[in-house]
Order: C-alpha cells, then sequence, then structure tokens
C-alpha cells in the first residue's frame, strides 16, 4: 500500500507507542529520518482487529533488519548459516573474550563454536544499547558504552571481536576529526549528525544509550548510524530512569546529544543541514 516495491516483506512490526499519548512520535520522526534521505522505517498508523474485536491502535512499520528494501547491505548472516548449516546455532554456548584499544581492553560476548565464513567484514547490523544488552546474545564494551550485534546474531569470536575494533577505531577517528574514510574504519559524517538532529529535535531520551542503531557493509570502512528507531518515549515524554541521568536535561540537549554535539564536525553538520 505504500506503493513501493522495496516494501514488499513478510515481518513487519505493530509498535503499541506505549508511552506515546498522541500516537505520533514514532511516525514522525521516522518520517523526518526520510525526509532527510537516512534509511528508515516506512508505516502507517493503523486500528487492529481481529476475532472479530477491535485491538487498539499502533503503528505497523518495517522491522529494523538487514533485508531488501530496509538496510539494504550484504547479510553476513546468510554466510554465517552456510558456514554452519551442519550445526545447531541457537544450541551452542555464549563466552566471553576481551580486546585492547588505546591501551584499554574492553569485553565482548560472542557465541562459541561458530564456523566463519571467508569474509567476515559484513554487512553489520549493531544497536547501542546500554539497557537491554544483557538479555542480548552478543554485545561488545566500547569507550562511549556497550553496542549488541543484532545482525549477525549468533556471532563468533573473530566476527564481534572485528566488530568491535572497527567501532571503537571509528570513535577514535570521529575524536579526531575524522569521517568517511576509506582506508580505516570511520563513521559517516552525514547519518551521524541527520540521527542526531532528529533526535535532538524531538528530545529523544533514549538517544546513544538505547535503540541507537549503526550498520557496516562487506569491504567497507565506513559505519553509518541509522535507521531511526524508538521515539514513543520523546518529545519531553520521558524523564525518568535516574541510574542513565535521565531526571535532567544538560542544557536543551538529552544526554547522548550532550555528547554527540561535543565533536564540532557533527555540530557543524547538523547546523547546516537544519
Amino acid at each position: 500500500q505504500t506503493g513501493n516495491e522495496d516494501n514488499a516483506n513478510k515481518k513487519w512490526v505493530l509498535l503499541a507507542n506505549e508511552n506515546d499519548a498522541t500516537l505520533l512520535h514514532d511516525t514522525l520522526a521516522y518520517d523526518m529520518g526520510l525526509e532527510l534521505d537516512l534509511v528508515g522505517c516506512e508505516g502507517t498508523p493503523i486500528d487492529l482487529y481481529y476475532d472479530g474485536e477491535y485491538r487498539g491502535s499502533y503503528y505497523l512499520c518495517e522491522k529494523v533488519e538487514i533485508k531488501d528494501g530496509r538496510v539494504d547491505i550484504h547479510n553476513l548472516e546468510d554466510d554465517v548459516e552456510k558456514a554452519n548449516k551442519d550445526t545447531d546455532l541457537d544450541a551452542l554456548p555464549t563466552a566471553k573474550g576481551t580486546y585492547t584499544s588505546d591501551g584499554r581492553t574492553y569485553t565482548f560476548q560472542y557465541v562459541e563454536g561458530v564456523k566463519d565464513p571467508k569474509d567476515i567484514t559484513g554487512g553489520y547490523l549493531v544497536e547501542k544499547d546500554g539497557a537491554y544488552y544483557a538479555k542480548e546474545t552478543c554485545w561488545f564494551e566500547t569507550s562511549i558504552g556497550i553496542f549488541v550485534v543484532k545482525s549477525p546474531e549468533v556471532a563468533s569470536q573473530n566476527q564481534v571481536r572485528y566488530i568491535a575494533e572497527q567501532i571503537q577505531a571509528a570513535i577514535n577517528a570521529m575524536h579526531e576529526g575524522k569521517f568517511n574514510l576509506n582506508d580505516q574504519a570511520s563513521f559517516d559524517l552525514d547519518s551521524l549528525s541527520k540521527s542526531y538532529l532528529v533526535n535532538e529535535f524531538t528530545k529523544n531520551i533514549d538517544f546513544f544509550f538505547t535503540s541507537t542503531y549503526f550498520y557496516k557493509d562487506k569491504g567497507s570502512n565506513v559505519i553509518y548510524a541509522e535507521p531511526l528507531w524508538d521515539f514513543d518515549g520523546s518529545m519531553g515524554v520521558r524523564t525518568d530512569d535516574g541510574d542513565a541521568n535521565f531526571k535532567k536535561y544538560s542544557g536543551y540537549s538529552v544526554p547522548g546529544g550532550a555528547y554527540i554535539n561535543t565533536i564540532p564536525s557533527i555540530w557543524k553538520r547538523a547546523q547546516e543541514v537544519w
């Protein structure tokens, strides 16, 4: 019904807009991202009926996943499944390892016994998630918080260490004002600046703490900060969760935004986009 053939997929999400009495926050934020040419989630507000009964108002939208018409990059998860076709990946145990960057040691969690395909450079879909990472299969620490590996969901030690080192290298490059590099890992300046701008404009309390997605394609060193996700608690609705320092704003910035706008290149690009 969107008129876009790329939207044809089996999996869709019904968002309840739990914290949002207006039922509009996700719609507005996702549409803003699409208007800014970010990879995003198309959807529409619906009234849900099944078994002959009205079940409520929801936002029916695309799922954040690596797939044609969504996060449209190489799907490393398919390669992992092919390399482990005789293995029940869901039955394998998790374990922890470490990697080092700039003299600091970081922990990551991976799945033991997973065989690697020939190329493990991508694609990866990760979520910055300091709230719920402990419930996830694979995750890693960085100097700016914890990321969850959303795809491939069952990742080997080599795979998690690889994407962890790539993200940390991009963080280091960001602090040096370096973006969109070809010869080393770095963030995409445009997507990070635009994601910051939409999250700050909507006062999204979750930004850069949880529900903040990034992806990296196979054979590329550039990491993109998209798609946007989870805005039901934005626009001043949530100021809770003291453990995450959400009880107060830093000036006019949500906590994650207060960090991001200290990066001069991002601040400058966000102003240009604005």
